[in-house]
């Protein structure tokens, strides 16, 4: 039998909260102009004897394909050498996926001016006991998405 691992309400919610508040910052430092050039951007129309459809298809596929995370042997944080790493153009962001946790930088920063990061120190129920968090034992990706393994605890983020 496989055993689901949860993690407390509280934590998810705090990092959830937390998480979301850099998302909506970044989109207060792109600005409005920003917002409008992707808004405004033509689609492509598809190459002559190729169905609207499947070019549709293509171009969305593209797109998704943005946000995957993939590994990234160089890195602009000095202390990382190679990490997990996931583009959000939209957003003008980079997450490294750290062994210490995610660090967001600007994507289009070849020195970071900033480094917003998270950090799993402590687990806790409801009951409001807590310990250490375990250690990562694995770093497992799927498309938009990585987890960080912590025995029964799993720690995941989706780059959307």
């Amino acid at each position: 039998m496989i055993k689901r691992a949860r993690a407390p309400h509280w934590a998810l919610f705090v990092l959830c909260v937390s998480f979301a508040a850099v998302l909506s910052a970044s989109c207060l430092l792109a600005g409005p102009a920003a917002w409008a050039e992707v808004a405004a951007a033509p689609a492509a129309a598809p190459p002559a004897g190729v169905s609207a459809d499947w070019w549709g298809q293509v171009q969305k596929d593209i797109a998704a394909g943005e946000y995957s995370v993939t590994w990234q042997d160089e890195t602009v944080l000095p202390e990382v050498a190679g990490a997990y790493q996931a583009p959000n153009r939209a957003h003008d962001l980079r997450t490294y996926f750290t062994e210490a946790g995610p660090r967001v930088v600007r994507r289009t920063s070849e020195t970071p001016e900033w480094v917003w990061g998270l950090e799993l120190l402590a687990i806790g129920d409801c009951g409001l006991r807590i310990e250490d968090a375990p250690p990562v034992e694995e770093l497992r990706v799927n498309g938009n998405r990585i987890e960080y393994r912590r025995g029964d605890v799993v720690e995941w983020y989706v780059n959307a």
